[in-house]
């Protein structure tokens, strides 16, 4: 089924999931990978911008949006915008990429460089968040700490010369405020954050978010934050480690940061925790090692929904919700998990066993992250191929960035 089909028909959801059929999807892709590993290797020296005719000689494009090689890299970014299309950042050579899957055409844009200097580091990993026009945002910097924003004006990149340090990440509300955190306070606070008012050539210091209003301070080391804003009501949440009441700490905002208010999650402290918000307005977490939450009260009632994907520290877990807020997991080593209706596609506090996408290349699988179509239904997927590592600090970046769907059975592609 092509994309434009997905698009118009959603997926219908099950109250019972075929295993089976997502393990004979597992297996059919396996087999493709024990042919593909067989073939000639592709040097780094094959890769020009924009062009994938070294690719395509290796890795034939299948049938609709089946796994396919889009690009070299490493730390890949994913969003998808408004009309379901995909916009994808990552690092290599020294620099920050990007590159647009157009829905309708199911065609890829050249690549362009976005203006920012990137090394592969999981200290500044990038981040992309997509404004009511479409246009896409973005976020990186270097392992020095010269972090910068920039966003696409739609004719070119803009970038900001203010540095944002490293630990940092992004979000954009429906009025197209950006808001970012970063490690470092600037009130004595460690987890630091910026304000781009909608149209401003600027960035506001705001409050830091762990101390403002008097919350308690937590512990200086590597304190990674998430940023994400709530739809239904444009405030502002933020989850990040080493905090207080608890290890994995929240903090949110109904005045565009200008105050802070917060709790406590969980008691885990892996690095790196996540968050999301639904269509509906529910708020959503996953701690540094996988654990998945769902915030309940106030102010710091979180249930725990189960463990959506084994993780740890530097697996950076991630979590996005679709239209109809079914929620879509993805971890390092290809790991990915799914809550429909509030049950697991893979229960592994049950026992199930973990799910993993298949490698294409043969090589082993690094980070994955997922980004919910926003018709509901099914997921875009992004994942690493190659000499992986969790800690992959100015190490390599010539990963092959391997794209897919994922729908709510688990199946990888059409």
């Amino acid at each position: 089924m092509a994309l434009h089909d997905k698009m118009t028909i959603k997926l219908q959801s099950r109250s019972s999931r075929s295993r089976l059929s997502a393990l004979l999807s597992f297996l059919s892709l396996f087999g493709l990978a024990g042919f593909l590993a067989a073939q000639t290797p592709i040097l780094d020296d094959d890769f020009e911008s924009g062009n994938l005719s070294a690719w395509s000689l290796i890795y034939p494009p299948p049938d609709g949006l089946g796994p396919q090689v889009v690009a070299t890299g490493a730390y890949p970014a994913i969003a998808a915008d408004s009309l379901s299309n995909v916009h994808l950042a990552y690092a290599r050579d020294g620099k920050l990429w990007y590159r647009k899957f157009d829905a309708v055409s199911e065609t890829w844009s050249n690549e362009q460089w976005t203006g920012i200097d990137q090394y592969a580091s999981y200290r500044n990993k990038p981040r992309i968040a997509i404004d009511s026009k479409d246009r896409p945002h973005v976020l990186g910097g270097r392992s020095n700490g010269s972090g910068r924003y920039a966003y696409w004006n739609g004719s070119q990149w803009v970038v900001f010369s203010e540095i944002l340090n490293r630990d940092t990440d992004l979000a954009i509300d429906s009025k197209d405020n950006v808001y970012m955190v970063k490690r470092g306070g600037s009130f004595g606070g460690y987890v630091g954050a910026r304000l781009r008012l909608a149209g401003s050539n600027s960035l506001n210091i705001l409050p830091d978010p762990d101390t403002a209003n008097g919350l308690p301070l937590g512990r200086n080391d590597h304190v990674y934050a998430s940023v994400f804003v709530n739809p239904v009501d444009d405030s502002v949440h933020v989850v990040y480690r080493h905090g207080k009441p608890t290890n994995f700490a929240y903090r949110t905002s109904d005045d565009t940061g200008q105050n802070w208010a917060g709790g406590g999650v969980s008691g885990n402290d892996d690095e790196e925790p996540s968050g999301t918000a639904s269509a509906s307005g529910a708020l959503y977490a996953v701690s540094g090692r996988g654990d998945a939450y769902l915030k309940t009260g106030e102010p710091s009632q979180w249930q725990h929904l189960g463990l959506a994907v084994e993780a740890g520290d530097r697996k950076l877990p991630v979590v996005s919700s679709d239209a109809d807020d079914n929620l879509y997991f993805g971890s390092f080593g290809g790991r990915f998990n799914i809550l429909e209706d509030g049950v697991w596609l893979a229960d592994l506090d049950g026992g199930d066993s973990e799910l993993m996408v298949p490698s294409l290349s043969g090589d082993p699988v690094g980070f994955l992250r997922v980004a919910a179509a926003p018709e509901g239904g099914f997921a875009y997927v992004i994942w690493e191929e190659g000499s992986v590592l969790a800690a992959n600090d100015n190490a390599r970046d010539n990963f092959d960035l391997v794209f897919s769907t994922l729908d709510l059975n688990g199946q990888i592609g059409n």
